[in-house]
């Protein structure tokens, strides 16, 4: 019995072991506390380095990513642009080179295939500490490996969305410390674990869940990167679906002879004590015990999206710029450009002054449509907005929430992000919240979880969410929406 417990124990420690190493744990730290592997200095370390040129609109942008996360994004005619990527966006695309198996596929890729003359030219570099790999391509020659990659890494590092990025703020040298302090230095967190990987691959391309030890997870999907945490609930849900499929025993490659077109395959990486255990299938080959694992994770995180009428990318003119003094804080700002038909609709409301006029009105057509068939519509908000004064930007992107039925739109009001969707009426946008609990905490039964308090408003065909617990902020936008119907204080 002792040698059966010593053995058990032996394998804890050493998977536990093996994660860790994974995940980077236990390597030299600098004297901030964060990782510093074989010496390398993170900030100025390049891990990936992605040029993209030519094309209908002769771009000519380049970013390179460091080993810290931050990126640096050149733009032809425009001043460096310097902003943070999330943890979670950073192991997405880690996750997407692994999966692409790139150092290997472009030490064979010898010969690519020559760039046509207007099609958007890409050359894709990633620096390990002991590899490294290259790969000149186009949107229209890329080898199938490569393809999910150059949505991903134009998302994310190319056409950031300033939503899902922060401002970068290089970390400063610390003064030595007496060691009669009584203030014992902070240790830095350790890194999460990551348990589960669930990869579906089909016509609209690769979509890529990633869900840790501390409940965090994130989802690449369309070229783009959500992310968030779920209850002890869901997480203990959805462990013991796996343990209940028995990966340990049952994994493997389950695929028949029979060529499945157009289906969509399956991977899924499990790690628990006893191992990493990966199963791939596809559409129609599932093996019945998996299919409860599968249909789990594909509900919670992969959910099918409502059909959209227009896509905002083509009814908002949008304007990267920068900020008018570069700097390491450099923040992205989008600002929509004005068209007749939206001053018209923002006239329509209290006209503001000359100085509460905002730099840029925004203006999509569709808004527009919209706004003549209800009574009160984005337009409307955001020129009641820019008439208290505040500077208004529209981010490019959509909002989704698995329980609602439209797309929203990320507004930035004085800096402060809001969620704002738009109904074609009143009846359809009370239909979607009627079962929203008074707190915001559940809606239809199932429990809602936020980073901070949750405040909805609703005017007209408008739904409004703001997530904060900057009350002057709440007051602000209910002097326009009035109270909040639902949320917490």
């Amino acid at each position: 019995m002792r040698r059966s417990i010593t053995a058990a124990a032996f394998v804890v420690v050493l998977v536990i072991a093996s994660l860790a190493i994974a995940g980077c744990v236990g390597l030299p730290q600098n004297s901030q506390g964060s990782t510093a592997p074989l010496g390398v200095e993170e900030a100025t370390f390049p891990v990936i380095d992605v040029h993209r040129s030519g094309g209908p609109d002769s771009v000519d942008d380049r970013a390179v990513m460091y080993l810290d996360g931050h990126v640096v994004l050149e733009r032809a005619g425009d001043d460096p642009v310097t902003f943070q990527l999330s943890a979670a966006a950073q192991s997405q695309i880690d996750a997407a080179f692994e999966a692409a198996n790139f150092f290997d596929n472009t030490r064979t890729a010898l010969t690519p295939s020559p760039v046509p003359d207007d099609a958007t030219a890409y050359e894709i570099s990633r620096h390990g500490l002991l590899l490294q790999g290259s790969l000149t391509t186009s949107d229209a020659t890329a080898p199938e490996w490569a393809r999910p990659l150059i949505p991903l890494l134009t998302n994310l590092l190319l056409s950031p969305d300033p939503a899902t990025v922060s401002a970068y703020q290089p970390e400063q040298p610390t003064a030595i410390v007496s060691v009669s302090t009584s203030t014992p230095a902070p240790t830095p967190a350790a890194p999460s674990m990551l348990l589960i990987s669930f990869t579906r691959s089909g016509a609209a391309g690769d979509e890529r869940v990633l869900v840790n030890l501390d409940r965090s997870y994130s989802v690449a999907r369309g070229g783009q990167v959500t992310e968030g945490r779920l209850t002890e609930q869901e997480m203990a849900t959805l462990l013991k679906t796996l343990e209940d499929a028995n990966l340990r025993e049952q994994a493997g490659d389950y695929f028949s002879e029979t060529d499945c077109g157009d289906c969509a395959t399956y991977e899924l990486v499990y790690r628990n004590l006893f191992g990493e255990h990966i199963l791939r299938t596809a559409t129609g080959q599932e093996p019945e015990w998996a299919l409860p694992a599968l249909d789990a994770l594909t509900a919670q995180f992969l959910p099918e999206l409502p059909a959209v009428a227009a896509q905002p990318s083509a009814t908002l003119q949008l304007l990267l710029r920068t900020t008018d003094t570069p700097s390491p804080e450099a923040a992205l700002t989008v600002t929509a450009t004005a068209t007749p038909a939206a001053t018209a609709a923002a006239t329509s409301s209290a006209t503001p002054t000359a100085a509460a006029q905002p730099t840029a009105s925004p203006t999509p057509a569709a808004l527009a449509t919209t706004a003549a068939a209800v009574e009160y519509s984005t337009l409307d908000l955001l020129a009641d907005l820019a008439a208290l004064g505040a500077q208004v930007d529209v981010a490019p992107g959509r909002v989704f929430k698995p329980y609602l039925t439209t797309y929203g739109l990320i507004v930035r009001v004085d800096g402060d992000p809001i969620q704002v969707f738009q109904y074609s009426d009143e009846a359809s946008l009370l239909a979607d919240v009627a079962g929203l609990d008074a707190t915001a905490t559940s809606i239809n039964g199932q429990p809602l979880v936020w980073p901070a308090a949750p405040h909805f408003w609703s005017k007209g065909g408008v739904l409004v969410l703001a997530v904060t617990d900057d009350q002057e902020f709440v007051d602000l936008i209910s002097q326009v929406l009035g109270t909040p119907f639902a949320g917490q204080p």
